[in-house]
C-alpha cells in the first residue's frame, strides 16, 4: 500500500508539472474556428461563442469553489494492475462501461471487484475441477490473488481533513498532518504539506477546473457519443490544449449544462499518445444541495496501453452539515510510540500516558524543543541581561580610568 500510496503522489505531481508547464508557454488568447464550420459532426465555435462560453464557465467554477464548508463522504477504493490484458483508451472505457458500479454492501463490493479482476486481471483467477458424488465433474473460479475493495471515509470542515483506512489514518489540523496506524498505536506527525503518502482528498470527488484552462485552447461542441461518453446524454464542450508542432497538452470534456469535467485526458509531449484518463460517472445531487460523481476512475496508460487503475464509488455522502470539533481530534491509549518528524532532526519514543489531544502534544513538543535550543546556545533573555550589564561594567571602569589617569601629575 505504501508504494501504491508514493506513486499516486508522484503522478499527481507529474499531472500538475505537465499542466503547469503548458499553460506557462501557451499565449493568453482563445482560439477559435470564425467560420464556425464543424468536422466529423464536431461544431466548432466561433469567437463570440468562446466568450460567451468563457463568461458562463468561470462563473459557473467559482460557486463550486465556494459552496463547500464541510464534508463526510463514505466510498470504496480499489486500486490494481493490467499486466496480461491489453487495453487502448477506447476499449478501456468501453469494458468499464458495461461494469456496474453502483453497489452499498460488503456482498456487492466483493461482487464489483470480482467483475473487474474477470475483465482487466483475469491472470488473478484460475478454474478448479471438481468432482460431485454422483461422478459429475464441475469447474469452480476461485481468485488466486483477489482485489481488496478498501471501505474509507473523508470528513473535511475549513482547512481540517480526517481520512480513515484500514491501513492509516491522516488527520489535517492547522499546521500538521498526523499519520496514525491502526488503533493510533503510533503516530507520525509531518509539518502540513510535507507529508509522502496520498489520500483521496476532495479535489478528487469534485474536480472543479480553473478559468486558466482557457489559456490558448479550441472549444468545441461535440455529442456525449462522439466522446465515447455513454453515462453522459446530451452535449459536451471539448477543449483541446495543442502547442504546435507537437501535440502537448490535454483535452477536458464539460458538460454543456452543469459546466463540471466527465473526461480529461492527459498527453504526452512526444508521442501524443494518451497518458491519464480520468473519467466522471453517475452525478448525483446529495445532501446539502452538491453536484457531484458517484464514480471517480483514473487510470495510467504506457505506449497507449492501460497499465494501473484507481477508482472510488461513493457509497454515501452530505455536505454543509456542521461537524464537531472532535472529529478532528485524534486520541492515543497509553503506551503508543510517537514520531516527531516536523523538523529536519526527527525523534521518536514511547509516551506511557493516555493523551487526549495528540495534536496538542506534538505542538507543545515542539515549543519545549525550541525553548531547549534556545536555552543551549545562550540566547534566553537572563543570559542577554548579563551580557549587557557586563558590557556596562567594563565601559564605567574604562571611562572612569581615563578620568583618573588625566588628574594624575
Amino acid at each position: 500500500m505504501t508504494s501504491c500510496q508514493a506513486r499516486r503522489t508522484s503522478g499527481i505531481a507529474r499531472k500538475t508539472l505537465c499542466l503547469l508547464s503548458l499553460f506557462s508557454l501557451l499565449p493568453n488568447l482563445i482560439h477559435a474556428d470564425e467560420s464556425n464550420a464543424g468536422t466529423n459532426g464536431v461544431a466548432v465555435a466561433n469567437l463570440v461563442d468562446a466568450q460567451q462560453v468563457q463568461s458562463a464557465l468561470t462563473a459557473q467554477w467559482a460557486g463550486y469553489q465556494s459552496e463547500i464548508v464541510s464534508a463526510e463522504i463514505e466510498y470504496t477504493s480499489l486500486h490494481f494492475q493490467i499486466k496480461s490484458q491489453i487495453f487502448t483508451p477506447e476499449q478501456f472505457q468501453a469494458a468499464l462501461a458495461k461494469i456496474d458500479f453502483l453497489r452499498t454492501d460488503d456482498a456487492d463490493r466483493a461482487l464489483l471487484a470480482r467483475q473487474l479482476m474477470q475483465t482487466f486481471c483475469p491472470e488473478r483467477l484460475e478454474a478448479k475441477e471438481s468432482v460431485s458424488s454422483e461422478g459429475v465433474k464441475s469447474q469452480a473460479v476461485a481468485a488466486t490473488s483477489p482485489l481488496s475493495p478498501q471501505r474509507r471515509k473523508l470528513l473535511l470542515q475549513g482547512r481540517e481533513r480526517r481520512c480513515t483506512t484500514p491501513q492509516m489514518e491522516h488527520v489535517l489540523t492547522e499546521d500538521l498532518h498526523l499519520l496514525a496506524a491502526p488503533s493510533n498505536s503510533d503516530v507520525k506527525a509531518f509539518r502540513r504539506g510535507n507529508c509522502p503518502y496520498w489520500f483521496e482528498g476532495l479535489e478528487w470527488f469534485r474536480t472543479v477546473p480553473h478559468e486558466v484552462l482557457f489559456k490558448s485552447c479550441q472549444l468545441n461542441r461535440v455529442a456525449a457519443t462522439q466522446a465515447a461518453l455513454p453515462h453522459s446524454s446530451g452535449d459536451l464542450w471539448r477543449l483541446d490544449y495543442v502547442e504546435k508542432p507537437e501535440t502537448h497538452g490535454s483535452r477536458v470534456f464539460l458538460d454543456v449544462g452543469d459546466g463540471l469535467p466527465r473526461r480529461w485526458e492527459l498527453v504526452s509531449p512526444q508521442s501524443g499518445n494518451m497518458v491519464r484518463l480520468e473519467l466522471y460517472h453517475d452525478y448525483v445531487t446529495f445532501p446539502g444541495n452538491v453536484l457531484c460523481p458517484t464514480v471517480r476512475v483514473e487510470a495510467d496508460f504506457k505506449q497507449n496501453k492501460a497499465t494501473s487503475v484507481q477508482l472510488t464509488v461513493i457509497e454515501q455522502a452530505k455536505f454543509n452539515q456542521p461537524l464537531s470539533a472532535d472529529a478532528f481530534r485524534l486520541t492515543a491509549a497509553k503506551g503508543w510510540g510517537w514520531f516527531d518528524w516536523q523538523e529536519p532532526d526527527h525523534h521518536s519514543g514511547v509516551w506511557p500516558q493516555a493523551v487526549a489531544d495528540v495534536a496538542a502534544f506534538f505542538r507543545n513538543r515542539t515549543r519545549s524543543v525550541a525553548l531547549t535550543q534556545e536555552a543551549s546556545t545562550g540566547s534566553s533573555p537572563v543570559r542577554s541581561w548579563r551580557s549587557l550589564l557586563l558590557l556596562l561594567n567594563g565601559g564605567v571602569l574604562v571611562v572612569v580610568g581615563i578620568v583618573l589617569w588625566r588628574r594624575s601629575p
